[in-house]
């Protein structure tokens, strides 16, 4: 019985992702759903990928650098979707092995942050970091968030001390690409081929 099914965007960058829950035995899988490779000459190099980097069963940490995942007592999971030169669109999917625990789709997620690392002068988001914290999954914090973004980042090679954090509550974020308005200071949409199709025919 599927119990999640989470998509994850990189346009360019790198996302990561927290998610957490009750206690369950579960299977876990990530899979690059879509990649856009980018025409600008910049680069003739393209990655799009997505896997899991560690786990949390039983109060014990694994690092786990897999695209699958298969545990008993399971409460955390992290991961990374790379967009080089492309954008991406992963997804983060989790099967029970117990059928009673499914559950109402989108009913059972009760917080959700998205922390955007950007360059304050042009407003490009260069690592995002999702969270989502499901029913009876333990709480991350603001700070937390943040932290675990600019860890993830430095990890990844970001000069982090060049980049500003900005946090947001609006899931809708997560849709879809996204850069800083650094005049207003607000996180908006970027226009790309993928949605703008033009005027109907």
């Amino acid at each position: 019985m599927i119990l999640m099914a989470e998509t994850v965007w990189a346009w360019g960058n790198i996302s990561t992702f927290h998610f957490t829950f009750p206690s369950r035995s579960a299977i876990m899988q990530t899979c690059l759903s879509q990649r856009f490779d980018f025409t600008e000459p910049s680069d003739d190099f393209f990655r799009g990928a997505v896997w899991f980097t560690k786990y949390i069963a039983g109060s014990v940490v694994f690092e786990n650098p897999s695209p699958v995942i298969r545990a008993d007592n399971l409460t955390e999971v992290e991961g990374i979707v790379v967009a080089d030169n492309c954008g991406t669109v992963g997804i983060v999917s989790q099967f029970s092995t117990t059928p009673s625990l499914a559950m109402e789709a989108g009913k059972d997620e009760v917080d959700f942050k998205m922390v955007a690392l950007f360059e304050p002068n042009t407003g490009n988001i260069s690592h995002t970091h999702i969270v989502k914290a499901f029913k009876d999954g333990r709480a991350i914090s603001e700070q937390e968030a943040i932290d675990m973004a600019n860890g993830h980042a430095r990890r990844a090679g970001r000069d982090v001390a060049q980049l500003r954090a900005k946090v947001s509550k609006n899931v809708e974020h997560a849709d879809r690409p996204q850069r800083i308005d650094v005049q207003k200071d607000e996180i908006v949409a970027m226009s790309v081929p993928l949605f703008d199709f033009g005027p109907p025919i």
